[in-house]
């Protein structure tokens, strides 16, 4: 059974659903934050261990410095949902302190405007950019040769959890200004 033209369980009201989906992509920003951190660990473990390799034992390796720029494009990007969500971005705040609390969340929300403005573009140009590597078969310039896509795909993929994560804050911002 499911509620009168919701397509939702019986019981479960749209505004629940909502907020159930919104505390999923959030919580799966949260793991993208926590994923990038632990990439940004690897990295460093990697960047030793091509060290050791290189000036210890004569040994260079072919692929900790592609693996490791590779890894390092996925961190980045994923862990740009997770600052926003933190209010880790950085902010010009030198005038908005000053301003009262309406102005002061009407730049906020026109931040917020901006990054979704953004964040939308960067996901609609970044699948595109995929489909096109992905259809000519590009690929690094190493030894590797590893698929050009499997870094290019990062885009589109850190950009859409960002576009959802600023979509909710916008939406808090002005659930919060209702309130008052």
């Amino acid at each position: 059974m499911t509620a009168r033209g919701a397509g939702l369980p019986m019981g479960v009201s749209g505004f629940r659903f909502l907020l159930l989906l919104v505390r999923g992509i959030e919580a799966v920003v949260r793991c993208a934050g926590y994923l990038a951190a632990w990439l940004f660990v690897l990295i460093g473990g990697m960047i030793v261990y091509e060290v050791l390799m290189r000036y210890v034992f004569i040994a260079p390796t072919i692929w900790v410095e592609e693996v490791s720029r590779l890894l390092l494009i996925w961190s980045a990007f994923l862990a740009m949902p997770y600052l926003l969500q933190r209010g880790g971005f950085l902010r010009i705040e030198a005038f908005v302190v000053h301003f009262p609390p309406a102005p002061r969340r009407f730049a906020e929300g026109a931040g917020l405007l901006l990054i979704i403005g953004f964040a939308s573009t960067m996901v609609y140009e970044g699948v595109s950019m995929v489909q096109a590597s992905v259809r000519i078969g590009r690929a690094s310039d190493t030894m590797l040769a590893l698929p050009q896509w499997w870094g290019e795909a990062a885009v589109p993929a850190g950009f859409a959890l960002l576009l959802l994560q600023a979509a909710f804050n916008l939406f808090r911002l002005l659930a919060a200004g209702r309130e008052r």
